[in-house]
C-alpha cells in the first residue's frame, strides 16, 4: 500500500485506511444542484475514480485477509474444543478407582472367558466361529483390552 499505514496492534497487519471519503449526501447535492466544471473538474474526478478503484482493491485483499483470519480462529477454537473433550475425560470416575480394583473386576469378567475354556468340553454347545459383536460376550479379555492402553496393560499384567 502506497498511503501512510499504521499497524494494528494485535496482528501486526498494516491498518487499511480508505482514501476516499465517501460522502453520499454531499455528491448527491452538488449532483443536483450545482452543474459544469464549477463542480469538480475532470481531472479531480479521473484520480478520485482511480483512488475508489485502489480502495476497492484493498477492501477485497482485506476481506481475503479477514477471512484466512476467520478460518484460523475457527480451527483454534475447534482444537481447544477436542483439547476440552479430552481434559473432562481426566475427571471421568473410572479414572479414579485403582489398577487393584480395576484387575480384581477384569479377573472376575475373564472367569468366563472361553479362551480359557479351550478346548470346549460341551459338544452340545459348539464355540463361536465368526467374529461377531455377540462374540465378544464370550471373550470379555479381549472386549476389555480394547478400551484403553491402561486396561490393556491391566488386562496383559493379569496372569
Amino acid at each position: 500500500m502506497s498511503q501512510d499505514s499504521s499497524f494494528c496492534s494485535r496482528c501486526k497487519n498494516p491498518v487499511f485506511k480508505p482514501r476516499i471519503n465517501v460522502n453520499t449526501a454531499e455528491l448527491y447535492t452538488k449532483l443536483r444542484s450545482e452543474f459544469g466544471t464549477a463542480v469538480y473538474r475532470p481531472q479531480d474526478v479521473q484520480e478520485m475514480l482511480l483512488l475508489s478503484d485502489r480502495d476497492l482493491e484493498n477492501y477485497e485483499s482485506e476481506i481475503i485477509r479477514l477471512k484466512s483470519q476467520i478460518f484460523y480462529v475457527e480451527a483454534q477454537k475447534k482444537r481447544l474444543q477436542d483439547y476440552k473433550v479430552k481434559l473432562r475425560s481426566l475427571m471421568s470416575p473410572i479414572r479414579q478407582l485403582p489398577n487393584e480394583t480395576l484387575g480384581r473386576i477384569f479377573e472376575f469378567a475373564c472367569n468366563e472367558n472361553l479362551l480359557q475354556q479351550y478346548p470346549w468340553l460341551d459338544p452340545d454347545n459348539p464355540p463361536p466361529t465368526a467374529l461377531l459383536s455377540p462374540l465378544l460376550r464370550h471373550l470379555p479379555t479381549l472386549a476389555i483390552s480394547a478400551v484403553c492402553a491402561r486396561w490393556r496393560s491391566l488386562t496383559l499384567s493379569t496372569p
